[in-house]
């Protein structure tokens, strides 16, 4: 028996039908990885977020002296095993560039908010006071 050339456009619907469903799952792939790269993003800006916060309770707590000189304020890592030194996050307190201890400027003060440390991913938040 002798194929016809009905098998034959049936063999080439059926290979374009897999390219196309090939295509879309590598599209919806790529879109997954998409957004899962976003949500680490943002949960590491929320964690860098915290870290400022954090450092303006550590600034409040210190309110009678402002930094003169930076302060840093490294957050360990419990996961991290015993005896191995590893941060998760860094806060820094510092004056304003180009802020003296004048009246005006004292009682200004940036914080810098660095996670996670060490990750080419890390996020920086920056926060400074308006007073």
């Amino acid at each position: 028996m002798r194929p016809t050339r009905r098998s034959g456009a049936v063999l080439v619907c059926v290979l374009v039908v897999l390219l196309i469903v090939g295509l879309l799952s590598a599209q919806t792939i790529q879109t997954l990885l998409i957004v899962r790269r976003g949500d680490g993003e943002r949960r590491q800006l929320r964690q860098a977020r915290e870290l400022v916060g954090l450092g303006r309770i550590v600034l409040r707590q210190q309110a009678a002296h402002l930094p003169t000189e930076k302060i840093t304020v490294v957050v360990d890592d419990p996961s991290a095993a015993s005896g191995e030194a590893s941060s998760l996050g860094v806060i820094e307190l510092t004056l304003p560039e180009g802020a003296g201890l004048s009246s005006e400027d004292s009682s200004r003060v940036r914080i810098v908010a660095t996670y996670p440390v060490g990750s080419a991913g890390a996020v920086t938040t920056t926060w400074e006071s308006e007073e």
